[in-house]
């Protein structure tokens, strides 16, 4: 039996990071998603611990590999404003 390519892979993971309000250590990562015929990219904002996810901004989907890495980076640098609404839309 062939061995299926995966659909998705991580092209990026940010640095873990305590910050002061969260359970958990909060990361950004960028996802390639090869599922359709375009490649995805999606960044996701992700912690280490479940208590968080709730409060979490969304994943972002973009087509543009670089919008990507821009967005993930703004979200990088703002960690601390994320339960404020930062990325919130």
């Amino acid at each position: 039996m062939p061995e299926e390519k995966p659909k998705g892979e991580i092209i990026m993971m940010g640095k873990r990071e305590r910050v002061v309000g969260w359970k958990g250590q909060l990361y950004v990562a960028i996802i390639k998603d090869r599922s359709g015929k375009e490649a995805e990219y999606k960044v996701v904002c992700d912690s280490t611990d479940e208590a968080d996810l709730n409060d979490l901004p969304p994943t972002k989907v973009f087509k543009n590999k670089m919008e990507a890495f821009n967005y993930a980076m703004e979200m990088e640098r703002s960690k601390k404003s994320w339960k404020y609404g930062a990325g919130k839309e």
